[in-house]
């Protein structure tokens, strides 16, 4: 008397890369040309292998490739190209059958934050206003839906930011005059990119909203002259470049 369970049904499953995570921002160490992530394996208990790949579709069916499957966490080598990377695992369970099709999840490595530039008023060294006009620029290395800038913040004085990220404006209208002196301004402009990567620029500009003054004195302060050329005397404030 003997007997055997007929086992016909492929092992279900699904694997999710860095518990979840969307992005990897880690740099490659030289020479390495991949980063290191996690992949965590839900499978039935039957199952006794596994084959995993990044970036290449398994084929279940053929035998080679498979290693036995002793946890549900494996380290797997992702690119370290910017772009989205999957990872594929098959699985086999005791009875010899294989997943149906392979088992994937999907990340992006994003190698470098985004770049920015801000100029105010068209680059002018000097401005009579409080307010100014930002002319913002900037990029990504990844391109939408996978990445992209996703929102800015302003700051006077210092690259320091704090509070919730704007949508990003090329243009902006912006008041440097806090406090409400003249002076040397400076205004600070931090992008973030999808995979929360952030870079910040700074531009500067004088504000002054003081208007020249300055004196004239016609022959020493005399009240008449009996010459046609007398001589004139000019004193302008120390900020006069011309009159």
């Amino acid at each position: 008397f003997d007997s055997i369970v007929l086992d016909q049904d492929v092992p279900g499953g699904s694997v999710v890369i860095n518990v979840g995570a969307g992005y990897i921002t880690t740099a490659a160490v030289a020479p390495a040309t991949t980063v290191s992530a996690s992949l965590s394996i839900t499978a039935p208990s039957d199952v006794v292998a596994k084959k995993i790949s990044v970036d290449t579709v398994p084929n279940c069916a053929v035998a080679t490739g498979y290693s036995a499957y002793t946890s549900n966490q494996a380290t797997i080598d992702v690119p370290a190209t910017s772009g989205k990377h999957t990872a594929y695992s098959c699985l086999k369970d005791a009875a010899g059958n294989t997943s149906a099709a392979p088992l994937s999840d999907d990340i992006v490595y994003d190698s470098q934050a985004p770049a920015v530039t801000v100029q105010l008023n068209n680059g002018d060294t000097y401005t009579t206003s409080g307010t100014v006009s930002l002319k913002i620029t900037a990029s990504d290395d990844l391109a939408a839906p996978l990445g992209g800038i996703s929102g800015m913040r302003v700051a006077n004085g210092t690259p320091s930011f704090s509070g919730a990220y704007d949508a990003f404006q090329a243009e902006k209208s912006w008041n440097v005059a806090t406090p409400s002196s003249d002076g040397e301004k400076t205004v600070c402009v931090e992008v973030q990119d999808a995979a929360g990567r952030t870079s910040n620029a700074c531009d500067t500009i004088v504000v002054d909203r003081i208007r020249p003054s300055g004196t004239v004195t016609i022959e020493n302060g005399a009240s008449r002259s009996n010459k046609l050329s007398v001589s004139v005397a000019l004193v302008f404030g120390a900020d006069a470049v011309t009159h």
